[in-house]
């Protein structure tokens, strides 16, 4: 798991080969472009653009995938993303291969990460994340979400 803001991006191509596209697609990306699936490398590598009210923690489980790293960045809005590895997590479902997603049970202790608008959180296969929360009230965020196959 990595937490920085964008302006450091370039210090982490060194995590996948996709990684610099992915970061040049973020800051092209006006704040402004409509919600969807956006292909940047077929399903190598592909934006999901996201509006939402955040909620709370409880009400969200924790996620992970096996063959996607996530890059979560903020347009607008705050965002608080509960983390923990999934070595400490209990699966709640069985693994979907087709989604390529996984939920867990909460974990006994995670880290809040705190994501503002320029901010970004890497999440590698083993990393799960809880994304979509709040500290004390809903707010409403748009963001980017970049699926970098593994």
């Amino acid at each position: 798991m990595i937490l920085d803001t964008l302006n450091h991006h370039s210090s982490y191509a060194s995590v996948h080969p996709a990684c610099e596209a992915a970061f040049t697609w973020i800051k092209s990306c006006p704040i402004d472009r409509p919600d969807g699936r956006y292909e940047i490398d077929g399903e190598r590598v592909f934006a999901l653009v996201q509006s939402y009210p955040t909620t709370t923690a409880i009400e969200k489980q924790f996620e992970a995938h096996r063959r996607y790293l996530d890059i979560h960045t903020l347009l607008v809005g705050t965002e608080i993303i509960p983390y923990a590895p999934i070595a400490r997590l209990a699966p709640a479902t069985d693994y979907d291969s087709t989604k390529d997603f996984q939920l867990y049970l909460d974990a006994a202790a995670s880290t809040p990460l705190r994501l503002e608008t320029g901010d970004f959180a890497l999440f590698l296969p083993q990393d799960g994340h809880k994304p979509g929360c709040h500290e004390h009230e809903t707010r409403s965020v748009r963001k980017i979400v970049i699926k970098i196959q593994f």
